[in-house]
C-alpha cells in the first residue's frame, strides 16, 4: 500500500467530516507529495478550516502548471467568495461553466457548498 494522505483528506473534506484530521493531513500529504493535486486539496481544506487567505495562495499555486482541474477552479470561487470577492468567484465560477456546463448542476459530493450565484 502507498500512503493516501491527500486522497483521504479530500473524501473528508467533500464529505464535511474530521476538519481538522483532514487539515493535517493534507498538510503532511502536500509535503510528502508536492503537486497541483496537493496544493489544489491543501487549499481545499484551509478554506474548510476557515483560513481562506492561506487558502487562496495554496490554490493560486494548484494553477502554476495551467492545469484545468474544475474542482479547483470551483473550491477557488469559494475561496474567492470567503474572501470578499465577488468577482473573482464569478470569475472562477465561469471558468467552471466553459470547461463543465453541468458540472454546477450536478457536483459530484452531495455535501459540496453551495456556489454564490
Amino acid at each position: 500500500g502507498g500512503r493516501n494522505l491527500l486522497e483521504t483528506a479530500e473524501f473528508d473534506l467533500n464529505h464535511d467530516r474530521n476538519l481538522r484530521s483532514a487539515l493535517d493531513r493534507a498538510r503532511r500529504g502536500r509535503a510528502e507529495r508536492p503537486s497541483f493535486e496537493g496544493d489544489h486539496v491543501l487549499a481545499w481544506a484551509l478554506y474548510k478550516n476557515g483560513l481562506c487567505v492561506e487558502a487562496r495562495r495554496a490554490s493560486l499555486r494548484s494553477f502554476r502548471l495551467g492545469t484545468l482541474d474544475v474542482d479547483g477552479l470551483y473550491h477557488h470561487s469559494l475561496i474567492e467568495s470567503c474572501l470578499g470577492n465577488t468577482a473573482g468567484a464569478t470569475a472562477y465560477l465561469d471558468r467552471v461553466r466553459q470547461l463543465d456546463p453541468a458540472y454546477l448542476d450536478n457536483p459530484p459530493s452531495a455535501k459540496r457548498l453551495p456556489a454564490p450565484r
